[in-house]
């Protein structure tokens, strides 16, 4: 996924980027961003785990900016494979 293209040009650094499940300040929480947008790499694994056609539903509440993110999300899926 795209996490700076999200961040910096469709959120216009009003949000940043957070990648873990637990909020900032919870013990076991990321400080860091260890996941990069490479769709080279994603086609690699997905072959790699014999994923030829993966699709699934992602469920978006009608208002800004969630449907834009999942545009986003779609777009860079695709890029993935």
């Amino acid at each position: 996924m795209d996490y700076n293209g999200i961040t910096k040009d469709l959120l216009k650094g009003q949000y940043f980027v957070h990648q873990s499940f637990l909020p900032v300040g919870f013990p076991g929480a990321l400080d860091n961003t260890p996941f990069k947008f490479d769709p080279a790499k994603a086609k690699v694994i997905l072959a790699k785990a014999g994923i030829k056609d993966a699709h699934f539903t992602l469920d978006v509440e009608n208002k800004p900016p969630f449907i834009t993110i999942a545009q986003s999300m779609q777009a860079s899926f695709a890029q993935g494979g």
